[in-house]
Order: structure tokens, then C-alpha cells, then sequence
């Protein structure tokens, strides 16, 4: 959550407008009126950790497995459309 309090107001309501275009519609969740992308990325704050510590796991783990990888997806997209993407070649000395 931190990182996307960080960014502009303007590119949070880009993303925000994009992910309720494109995500919320096809992974609906019938407990937010107004379902945004903070509610995927608060849900999903913790999956890091909660991950690589799956095996001490001592709680139950929900986790909307097909939602959260359509919004890193549209994140994705958003972020090719502002930045150009080149390789790099590699000098050998």
C-alpha cells in the first residue's frame, strides 16, 4: 500500500479507473460497493510474506489467486504505456 500512497493522486486514479474497467468486472467481489484497487492490494499487503512462510502458516490464507494476477497484469500494462522498454547490450571486455 505504501508504494501506491506514493505516487501521484493522478496515476492512483489512473489505475484505479483502469483496474475498475478492466479487472473488476471479471473478478466481482460482492463485499465492496465501491471494489477498487486498494481494496486488492490492502487484501493482498501481506502475500509476500505470507508466502514464503506458507509452511508456518498458522492461520488461514485467502487469497483470490485469479483477481490479484489480472491487477498486476493491468499494472503492467499501465506501466509499458508510460515508459519505453530497451535491451541492452552486452559488452564483452
Amino acid at each position: 500500500m505504501k508504494l501506491f500512497d506514493d505516487l501521484k493522486p493522478e496515476s492512483q486514479e489512473k489505475l484505479d479507473a483502469e483496474f475498475k474497467r478492466s479487472v473488476a468486472p471479471y473478478h466481482p467481489n460482492g463485499l465492496y460497493i465501491d471494489y477498487s484497487i486498494r481494496h486488492i492490494l490492502y487484501q493482498h499487503k501481506d502475500a509476500f510474506i505470507d508466502w514464503r512462510y506458507l509452511h508456518e502458516a498458522n492461520k488461514s490464507m485467502m487469497f483470490d489467486q485469479g483477481a490479484f494476477e489480472a491487477t498486476l497484469e493491468m499494472v503492467l500494462r499501465e506501466f509499458e504505456k508510460r515508459y519505453r522498454i530497451e535491451r541492452v547490450m552486452r559488452v564483452s571486455i
